[in-house]
């Protein structure tokens, strides 16, 4: 290899050349791999970070002024792919090869090598924005979540570039159903109509984010408080459940707009009367950290007199956390039913619900169980959006076929989307994607773009019995052939880096396996059945009665559907709990579904109910009959 280095063969000593390593406890490394030449150069092809063994200080320095002699004379013959080849796979110096060929306006190039090295994701998105690849640049910055990163790279380099992909990351939010982010997003460039429009639509609908989007209004147009007033009361006055959320969610989006625009004098109204009913909640419900830092916050704002007259906050009781309280009761009535079959439910943060009624389409309904809107869409099952604000309704059309249709729920507007093959799906998206599974194969899907097009995927290493994701990881549990092995696989998000793979041989204890499910972290939740009794191992032992229907898992919390005589049970534990903190019985009932959703539980039946619980009180959030 020396030798043809020396010789000024670069063809045939590049592809015999051997990756320098770091340094090891003996001194110096370089990179061993069998003595075969490469079929090309490519970067990264090696599958990480090769073999090695130690040499002499004198060699490793000499091999490497080889190697940067070769790197020098590929610049001058602007053989700029191989000059890149040298910095990045033989010298390991990744960063140097992406800076070479972004120099000579190699773009394509410097990105694919920059994601070849595993450099910072943000610098792969602005290179392939610079290189025309708009729709990979967006595609990896979503997967990624790399958008503020690169925008700011980019806008150093070229201020316009920068403002055309901070475009696109605010359409890509609204088109998720972010509209509070995606305002933010697109606010430093003044584009006050687009904003504004999205801004109204979200108003118009009063959904979950129209605290926040108040909150923008009023900053972006102060004259516009006559119009927003109704809002603003109808928030101030809220008496349900979810009230006291929505006014803490408008004072925090005050404070934010108050510390910028502190002589808005529509912000200033706004906020004292907020301040007045967040303060009367607290005098209701307790002293809550997050409350008491929200009025102190909100009230330093505002300053004046208020800021002073604060009363002392944490002389308030608080109200008893779920899991330290008496476990709660609820129970509903055989009688007490609604007309028609729900399959699917989801509380939404503004109080209202989403409902899956199979053939009969899909209905947004309010508090007190009213349809807002129905659409004809068929859904079986339910996939939330961020914020509430789109949703994806899944109807089985076939054994393994699914049929898919796309919601709004600021437009109300419904159409359908896909017929695919899935097994399996999380029932949440974001911006990020959506993450289904086939047979053989777990994705993660644009769920914005028109076809069917996957971001990511991974063929799967057995039966896949279970997925799970949430904001920092994706969990999947596979089974083996032999039905009593199992693995738990755990990803990091974003990026989507495998973290961990736990083996579970399950099918060892005496007892009957009833259900394996996996938490995002990749921790698996494992219960086992007999005489009528369930219990769990890990991560503490806990027992229930009666036979399960169901097990689902979410964030800190386990609901498990029992059969009853005469109906079904739904028991809510604490990950790391061992007896249940509360109960729902729903007599009568045949099917039962559930659903963990951040800090709710929502239960829907065939009987036509819907009843949400707040998993950090217990108290019931939602209770109404279709």
């Amino acid at each position: 290899m020396m030798a043809r280095f020396e010789d000024g063969d670069l063809d045939e000593a590049l592809r015999h050349a051997i990756p320098l390593g770091g340094e090891g406890g003996g001194g110096p490394l370089v990179g061993l791999r069998l003595p075969a030449p490469r079929g090309d150069l490519a970067i990264g092809a090696g599958g990480g970070a090769p073999s090695v063994f130690p040499i002499a200080d004198g060699l490793r320095a000499r091999i490497e002024a080889v190697y940067r002699r070769a790197a020098d004379q590929l610049v001058r013959a602007e053989r700029y792919d191989e000059a890149a080849f040298v910095l990045a796979e033989l010298l390991g110096e990744g960063e140097k090869a992406v800076d070479l060929l972004e120099s000579k306006r190699l773009f394509a190039r410097a990105a694919e090598v920059a994601e070849a090295c595993d450099l910072p994701p943000e610098r792969s998105v602005r290179l392939r924005f610079l290189a025309g690849d708009v729709d990979g640049a967006v595609a990896l910055a979503r997967r990624t979540r790399s958008f503020a990163e690169a925008v700011d790279r980019l806008t150093v380099r070229d201020r316009q570039a920068g403002e055309g992909l901070r475009a696109l990351w605010a359409v890509t939010e609204a088109a998720a159903g972010d509209y509070g982010r995606a305002v933010q997003v697109l606010r430093p460039l003044g584009l006050k109509a687009t904003v504004g429009a999205w801004i109204d639509a979200v108003l118009a609908d009063a959904g979950p984010e129209a605290p926040a989007m108040l909150a923008l209004k009023l900053a972006t147009a102060p004259d516009s408080f006559a119009a927003v007033r109704p809002l603003l009361e109808a928030i101030l006055d809220d008496d349900g459940p979810v009230g006291p959320a929505r006014r803490a969610n408008l004072g925090a989006a005050l404070t934010t707009e108050l510390r910028a625009q502190s002589g808005n004098r529509a912000l200033h109204a706004a906020g004292r009367a907020v301040a007045r009913a967040v303060l009367r909640d607290h005098g209701a419900l307790g002293h809550e950290a997050t409350r008491t830092a929200l009025l102190a916050n909100l009230a330093h704002a505002l300053g004046g007199p208020l800021r002073h007259d604060l009363p002392d906050l944490q002389a308030v009781p608080a109200r008893e956390p779920l899991h330290d309280a008496e476990p709660r009761v609820h129970v509903v009535a055989a009688a007490d039913c609604g007309t028609r079959a729900v399959l699917d439910a989801a509380a939404l943060p503004d109080g209202r619900a989403l409902v899956a009624l199979g053939e009969a389409g899909a209905a947004l309904v309010d508090r007190t169980g009213k349809v807002l809107t129905r659409w004809e869409q068929p859904a079986d099952a339910l996939v939330l959006g961020p914020k509430g604000q789109r949703a994806i309704l899944v109807a089985r059309a076939g054994r393994a076929t699914a049929r898919l249709a796309r919601v709004d729920l600021v437009t109300r507007r419904a159409a359908h989307w896909q017929d695919v093959e899935l097994a399996r799906w999380a029932p949440t998206f974001d911006a990020d994607g959506w993450h289904v599974a086939t047979a053989d194969r777990v994705y993660l899907i644009d769920a914005l773009a028109d076809t069917w097009r996957a971001l990511w995927s991974l063929p799967l290493e057995g039966g896949l019995v279970d997925l799970a994701v949430d904001e920092g990881g994706l969990g999947l549990l596979l089974a083996g052939d032999d039905g009593a092995s199992f693995e738990a696989w755990r990803f990091e998000r974003p990026g989507l880096r495998l973290r961990g793979r736990v083996p579970l041989n399950l099918g060892a204890a005496a007892p009957p396996l009833a259900a394996a499910r996996v938490r995002p972290d990749g921790e698996a939740e494992v219960w086992y059945a007999a005489d009528q009794r369930l219990w769990r191992e890990k991560p503490t032992s806990a027992t229930s009665s009666g036979a399960l229907a169901d097990l689902v898992v979410g964030g800190r919390w386990t609901a498990l559907v029992r059969l009853l005589e005469d109906g079904r049970a739904v028991a809510l534990l604490p990950a790391a709990g061992a007896s249940p903190v509360a109960t729902l019985t729903l007599a009568g009932a045949r099917a039962v579904s559930a659903r963990l959703d951040g800090a709710t539980c929502t239960v829907c039946d065939d009987r036509g109910r819907v009843v949400a619980l707040d998993l950090a009180h217990g108290a019931l959030l939602l209770d109404v009959r279709i």
